[in-house]
């Protein structure tokens, strides 16, 4: 599996590559695909700091990777992890990819769905809480198994891309509070 030389997370390729191989008839026919988009924030403000520069940048990335990690089911292989590169943009997502993202692809059955939504959500929550100086928004989303005969890459796209508006959802909301 490709990694990022950074993080040592799994890089956009190899998400790529997982897409590519996703068998549907792998997993029970009640599971549910969630795909959680995380978009640190501050990267730009620590690579242009006179204090700080892109050595700090590259450290705040690693910090906030080990601690993502930590949120989800990566060990068992439940859950991926991805590092969102520029360079390694893979067609996948339309979106322009600036280092300082994150892709998160968990499963579940769909009865335990809402549960693991608010888990993800307090795991998350508490990466923030625990560690002020890590600044992220994320947006999630998520659907039942592809449907017998679904293009892989087509059903994943469609994840990130719901996941990734939702995100600027919450970003726009961020920007413009009198929006809602």
């Amino acid at each position: 599996m490709k990694t990022d030389k950074l993080t040592g997370l799994p890089s956009s390729f190899a998400l790529e590559e997982l897409i590519e191989n996703f068998n549907p008839q792998d997993y029970p026919t009640d599971t549910q695909i969630f795909c959680v988009f995380i978009d640190l924030k501050g990267l730009k403000a620590i690579n242009d700091s006179p204090n700080g520069g892109h050595d700090a940048g590259d450290l705040y990335i690693q910090l906030c990777a080990k601690k993502l990690a930590s949120s989800f089911r990566l060990r068992d292989g439940q859950d991926i992890l991805v590092r969102q590169q520029e360079e390694e943009a893979t067609g996948l997502h339309r979106q322009h990819f600036d280092g300082d993202e994150f892709v998160a692809l968990l499963t579940c059955p769909q009865l335990n769905s809402n549960q693991l939504l608010e888990t993800i959500n307090q795991r998350l929550l508490d990466v923030s809480l625990t560690n002020p100086n890590i600044l992220f928004r994320f947006g999630i989303s998520s659907s039942p198994l592809p449907q017998q005969g679904e293009e892989n890459k087509t059903y994943f796209k469609n994840l990130l891309d719901k996941a990734d508006k939702n995100l600027n959802l919450k970003r726009d909301s961020e920007t413009n509070p009198n929006s809602r």
